[in-house]
């Protein structure tokens, strides 16, 4: 996916996030990421001739993390050590390890919504 692409799914994302969000949201965002109100326009709307100011990484975390919401097209942070290991070694696989594993985790994700683990896994503190 290309770099303009992403833009334009994180742009619609935002756009929806902030019209849902109603009134005030677009002025909260950006008083929460640091950034001027007028930045956020910016984003959503270019000036005429220019083109839209793009998103930087530093304002799209922040922006998640207002919105409490993953944006399209990115991985869920982890919120606990066993899922941040978990997701390590996700990331790490190669095409035909993950093609692999896949039916392998569908079947045990099934299978544990059926009926518990015998084993249940120990709690852990965030």
């Amino acid at each position: 996916m290309s770099k303009k692409i992403q833009q334009e799914i994180i742009r619609d994302w935002l756009s929806e996030k902030i019209r849902a969000g109603g009134h005030g949201t677009q002025a909260k965002l950006a008083d929460f990421i640091g950034i001027e109100r007028n930045v956020i326009n910016k984003i959503l709307k270019p000036v005429k001739g220019k083109p839209h100011q793009k998103i930087k990484a530093d304002e799209l975390v922040k922006m998640a993390e207002f919105f409490d919401e993953t944006p399209p097209g990115f991985a869920p942070v982890a919120t606990y050590p066993s899922q941040r290991e978990l997701l390590d070694i996700i990331q790490n696989l190669s095409a035909g390890e993950a093609d692999w594993l896949l039916p392998f985790v569908k079947v045990w994700r099934e299978q544990a919504s059926k009926a518990p683990l015998p084993l249940s896994p120990k709690k852990e503190k965030k």
